[in-house]
């Protein structure tokens, strides 16, 4: 309902205002031209805040991956460390691969393709199987 009342007050403004441009006095076509440049305006500022509000969540979209993969280091490590070294340089050789694809993530969202997002999400895929074969051989001693 509200809906259709939103829609109907749209038309019924863009409708005053294309009648005003072409039908109107002079003073009526100055404001009907003054209001289309203000529209103008607002859908060009609509459209670069879309745009900066899809950087942003794209910018962070890698940080979450790669937090969540940070906690489940931190876990692993904890029980790597009372299990014996074996774990522990495991766990530590691909925390460092971790790290590296953290840099990597960085300039990849600043400056990569989208072939270079789609590698970096692979790569951080086999990062976490690699975490859970690991972690699987641990839970079996």
């Amino acid at each position: 309902m509200i809906r259709k009342i939103l829609t109907l007050a749209v038309v019924l403004a863009l409708g005053l205002l294309a009648y005003n441009s072409f039908f109107g006095t002079a003073q009526e076509k100055e404001q009907a031209a003054e209001i289309r440049g203000k529209m103008k305006s607002i859908a060009v500022d609509l459209k670069n805040l879309v745009m900066s509000e899809k950087e942003k969540f794209d910018k962070g979209k890698f940080d979450d991956d790669i937090d969540k993969l940070s906690g489940i280091v931190s876990n692993i490590k904890d029980k790597a460390v009372s299990l014996g070294n074996e774990y522990s340089d495991k766990v530590e050789d691909l925390e460092k691969i971790k790290d590296q694809l953290s840099l990597k993530a960085d300039e990849v969202e600043k400056t990569g393709t989208e072939a270079d997002k789609e590698k970096l999400k692979e790569d951080l895929n086999n990062l976490l199987t690699q975490f859970r074969k690991v972690s699987e051989d641990m839970a079996k001693e």
